[in-house]
């Protein structure tokens, strides 16, 4: 369990690692607490991008704002899930075509939620029993935080994509 500044601290850093992946057309697809390294000088990085997906089709495409790509419906599209199941966005949980950039910034907010607490925000016996969770449940969050990290982790965790927060705001 991590403080609010030292979480705030690291956060920071994977929203930089994960707004330069996006610009560039990777999406992680991996996100969660084993894939984040500090290193001896505290510097956060991004490892494990053996799931990770280059959109190659979209580097001849008009380039779009990190704010645009999260939202957009035509950007980043797939239908394959990869990663760790508590990690896994509403939208993946549904078998249907997503944007695995929308999909990386629900992750980390699930990272943010797992420093903060040390839980996961959904936990279930089975995959089918999780996937129903994330889809429909919103998570209590098991103490009081400031109003601004309440803020952050709700709008990190939309269930709607369209609605959920960019890696610029």
């Amino acid at each position: 369990v991590l403080g609010e500044l030292m979480a705030a601290t690291a956060f920071r850093e994977i929203l930089s690692g994960l707004s330069f992946l996006h610009l560039h057309h990777i999406a992680h697809r991996d996100l969660k607490p084993e894939n984040i390294l500090v290193d001896y000088n505290g510097s956060v990085k991004i490892a494990d991008f053996g799931v990770a997906h280059y959109f190659e089709e979209e580097e001849s495409l008009e380039p779009r704002s990190l704010r645009e790509l999260v939202r957009t419906q035509s950007r980043g599209i797939t239908t394959k899930t990869e990663g760790t199941w508590s990690f896994w966005a509403p939208e993946m949980c549904s078998f249907h075509p997503f944007s695995a950039y929308a999909a990386d910034v629900w992750a980390c907010g699930v990272c943010l939620w797992t420093f903060i607490f040390g839980t996961l925000p959904f936990t279930a016996l089975g995959p089918e029993e999780l996937f129903e969770s994330i889809r429909t449940d919103t998570p209590q969050m098991p103490h009081r935080l400031s109003s601004s990290l309440s803020d952050l982790l709700q709008r990190l965790l939309m269930k709607e994509p369209a609605d959920r927060i960019s890696v610029v705001e």
